[in-house]
């Protein structure tokens, strides 16, 4: 491997990962104690999150500060999203 910047070096990473790297964003409830709930069976999120496949997301040169990936609607990271079918192919596509 030869890389000329961290840049490339990153991207290059991204390109050729053995597993899947998966970006998870979630949405918070507004009242931060209503965040996270954990014990020792279950950690427990409240509200919504969504999942994009890091190594989809366009490259943009130069850019070190900031880039707006679309999530569909369709990838909520949900227990029955992660164990269809469908999640496997999007996960390594």
């Amino acid at each position: 491997m030869s890389v000329t910047s961290y840049d490339a070096y990153l991207r290059f990473n991204l390109q050729h990962r053995v597993t899947p790297l998966l970006l998870v964003v979630f949405v918070f409830p507004e009242d931060q104690t209503k965040w996270l709930r954990v014990d020792d069976d279950s950690t427990i999120f409240e509200r919504s999150a969504w999942w994009i496949n890091a190594s989809s997301i366009p490259w943009t040169e130069g850019n070190t500060r900031s880039c707006m990936i679309k999530i569909p609607r369709a990838q909520r990271f949900d227990p029955s999203a992660l164990r269809g079918p469908s999640f496997a192919r999007r996960a390594w596509s």
